[in-house]
């Protein structure tokens, strides 16, 4: 591990979609930030892997969104 001799503000463990959430929100505030995840590869991203295909409406940039992802993309980019 090439990071295992900095002192981090943040530790988080595991990598799942809180874990990530609280990570960026944390770096955002400016905290250095660490995550631990011991899930093999093809597993990580605890539960948030079963919502792969879950998509949530936003009028406009919200923190790392970029851009607005409105009705009219989704019914789009969905097969409704």
């Amino acid at each position: 591990m090439k990071h295992i001799d900095k002192l981090w503000d943040v530790v988080v463990v595991g990598g799942g979609n809180a874990a990530l959430c609280a990570a960026i929100e944390a770096a955002e505030a400016g905290a250095s930030v660490i995550i631990l995840e011991g899930a093999p590869k093809d597993y990580r991203g605890g539960n948030s892997r079963h919502t792969r295909n879950f998509r949530c409406m936003h009028q406009g940039p919200l923190s790392v969104l970029t851009d607005a992802y409105e009705e009219a993309n989704i019914t789009t980019t969905c097969c409704l």
